[in-house]
């Protein structure tokens, strides 16, 4: 049997923006990080009040590190 033909997603522009869980949702859990596209993370943020924005801290980054 063969399978159906892939076809690129049109809009493949979309900003996904990184959230923290602060509560459980889903299979997320308190201090996980995940990407959404942007109207999801709104949703969690503003409505849902599960997540927030994700900021990343010098200790995330790889730069300025000497090994």
């Amino acid at each position: 049997m063969a399978k159906a033909p892939v076809n690129k997603a049109t809009d493949t522009d979309k900003k996904t923006v990184l959230v923290t869980f602060k509560k459980n949702w889903t299979r997320y859990s308190p201090g996980d990080i995940a990407g959404f596209d942007e109207p999801v993370a709104t949703k969690l943020v503003e409505q849902l009040k599960v997540a927030e924005l994700y900021e990343e801290t010098p200790a995330d980054t790889t730069e300025g590190k000497k090994e």
